[in-house]
């Protein structure tokens, strides 16, 4: 199965903005074209290469069409 990592991209970004990811993480609070650009990227990863799975801690899929998506809660202990 092919995957694509959200968390991938967000550290992509912040590398490219010489940001940590604790600092990219704040501009994404603070600016949400920055969320949106992230889920531009996904977006074009997806459309451009089947993926059967697609992981993510933050980002919806509603601009994915035809997806299920599926939410995990596990204890941090676990």
């Amino acid at each position: 199965m092919e995957t694509a990592d959200v968390g991938q991209i967000f550290r992509q970004r912040a590398l490219e903005k010489s940001l940590t990811i604790a600092e990219y993480d704040k501009l994404v609070e603070m600016n949400p074209q920055e969320d949106v650009e992230i889920d531009k990227a996904l977006k074009e990863i997806v459309q451009h290469c089947p993926h059967d799975i697609i992981v993510s801690w933050r980002v919806g899929f509603h601009f994915l069409p035809d997806i299920v998506s599926i939410r995990l809660d596990v204890d941090p202990q676990e």
